[in-house]
């Protein structure tokens, strides 16, 4: 068991996983520009409060360690709080953010074929996984609302609902009112205000590594490495 869901404790499937490394790596691209360049302003925002909020090296982490219990069935399914489940959404809206490069330049003379529909094969794989029943679109289809509902589909099977995205509307409560509205709605006390573990550097460096060796990408240069930056 590595997940708790409505289904209960479950591995995601294999394809599954690869469209969410995937788009962990396009995540990455972009926090690895901020560390290299020293630029908060290319801190990666995918519209995700909780996982936006981190500081690079954090996301880095969260992206392995959610990757790694969705993945690795040896693993205890982890507590669910706002930080771990948000960092596993913004891998979803990442995805629907890459369809829409995917789009932008699939007309582009020379890019190969694997590169030109990468997205639309990672989601059709995924979601034959989670429902063979599942009605596919076309690799071709460019109806982005179409894939992203394919998207929705997918993650279905992870979540239980969307409350990490509602953590301003308890923040604008005073503390009686947040407590009853988590009450009446299901949500552990600690829910938001958990963080991420507190983590050494070398833990940083591990989780980079795991996200380049989930992706395939292995031989990427290590972000934190002083040589990367000469």
């Amino acid at each position: 068991m590595t997940w708790w869901t409505g289904d209960g404790h479950v591995t995601m499937p294999k394809a599954v996983i690869d469209l969410m490394a995937e788009a962990a790596m396009a995540l990455r691209e972009e926090i690895v520009e901020e560390i290299t360049y020293d630029d908060p302003d290319l801190h990666p925002h995918v519209g995700v409060p909780v996982f936006d909020s981190l500081d690079p090296k954090t996301q880095v982490f969260a992206l392995a360690y959610v990757l790694r219990h969705l993945s690795e069935p040896d693993l205890p399914s982890p507590d669910l709080y706002a930080w771990n489940e948000g960092t596993a959404w913004a891998m979803f809206v990442k995805a629907g953010d890459e369809l829409e490069i995917e789009f932008e330049f699939e007309e582009v003379p020379d890019i190969d074929d694997d590169l030109r529909f990468r997205f639309r094969h990672l989601i059709r794989d995924a979601l034959e996984a989670v429902d063979p029943s599942a009605r596919r679109p076309p690799v071709r289809s460019r109806n982005l609302s179409c894939w992203k509902d394919c998207l929705d589909v997918i993650a279905d099977h992870l979540f239980w609902d969307r409350d990490f995205l509602d953590e301003k509307k308890f923040l604008d409560l005073d503390p009686l009112g947040s407590k009853l509205l988590k009450k009446l709605t299901g949500i552990a006390e600690d829910y938001f205000s958990t963080p991420p573990p507190l983590v050494r550097e070398e833990d940083y460096r591990q989780a980079d590594r795991y996200l380049r060796r989930a992706a395939g990408c292995p031989e990427l240069l290590d972000p934190w490495d002083g040589e990367f930056h000469r």
